[in-house]
């Protein structure tokens, strides 16, 4: 059957486009304000570390992004990112085994079964994987409490990336742009010296008012 670029295709397209350009433009503001306070922000070394420090979060947030477009929700990643580093950390061991052993035994947390969620719950499971070998090699040890809450940032930036809760909208481009958004505000508050507890209370506003507005373009 051929596929019909119909107006409702249409809509859902330029809804998805005018989100993004939002968190485009929110994005360009918190990095100009943050300059403004600190001039050292946009140095190549702070934004450098800013890519570091979401690179973690934006390989959780494709993944999850990939389920709830199928109206579905991944709340394992922490515990998965958390085995992954900690296998990894127990196979690193150069004179026993390659390197390439530790990486794919980490990202191998999806059965291969049918369908599209499966898939999507699968691919979900494997990025989680590969974030935590990712995070195992940078603090060089395997926790079992590594993942501790990356589950609430990788949907919270989904959805500020303009991913639906209910499904069926958004983009792994939005996604990436909502990872950015969080990573600078994070990066930002460090800047500032804020204390991690109200960071927390930021990041609950933020996500709180994503979610309200996802409500709000379905109401």
């Amino acid at each position: 059957m051929r596929y019909r670029f119909n107006f409702e295709t249409f809509k859902t397209f330029a809804r998805v486009w005018r989100g993004q350009m939002g968190i485009v433009a929110a994005l360009f503001v918190t990095c100009a304000a943050l300059t403004l306070l600190l001039p050292h922000f946009i140095g190549v070394a702070n934004l450098t570390n800013v890519v570091r420090q979401v690179s973690i979060n934006g390989i959780l947030a494709v993944g999850v992004t990939l389920v709830l477009l199928t109206g579905g929700v991944d709340l394992s990643l922490g515990s998965v990112v958390a085995l992954a580093g900690v296998t990894a950390a127990h196979l690193a061991h150069p004179g026993d085994y390659p390197a390439a052993v530790p990486l794919l035994a980490g990202v191998a947390a999806g059965i291969p079964v049918r369908g599209v969620k499966a898939l999507a719950y699968t691919m979900c499971g494997a990025l989680a994987g590969l974030a935590g070998v990712v995070l195992a090699a940078r603090i060089t040890t395997g926790q079992p409490n590594a993942g501790a809450g990356y589950e609430l940032d990788a949907i919270a930036a989904a959805v500020i990336g303009g991913t639906s809760l209910a499904g069926g909208v958004g983009s792994v481009g939005g996604t990436i742009l909502g990872v950015l958004l969080l990573g600078v505000i994070g990066n930002g508050l460090d800047l500032l010296n804020v204390s991690s507890y109200y960071q927390q209370i930021v990041k609950g506003v933020i996500i709180v008012g994503a979610v309200w507005f996802d409500r709000r373009k379905r109401v």
